[in-house]
């Protein structure tokens, strides 16, 4: 995050400033998704156990 930040503000660029805040967007979507994949795997996972 500290480097999107530090990027953000070099840039002077319309276009590749809202590059740069989609893609960190997009990853931190994608990170949101891929949490919750995991955790309803492991959920189903430990209730198949039981």
């Amino acid at each position: 995050m500290l480097t999107c930040r530090s990027l953000l503000k070099k840039t002077a660029d319309a276009k590749k400033w809202f590059f740069l805040l989609s893609r960190k967007f997009k990853d931190i979507l994608n990170t949101v998704v891929r949490q919750i994949t995991f955790c309803t795997f492991e959920q189903r996972i430990h209730t198949a156990r039981r």
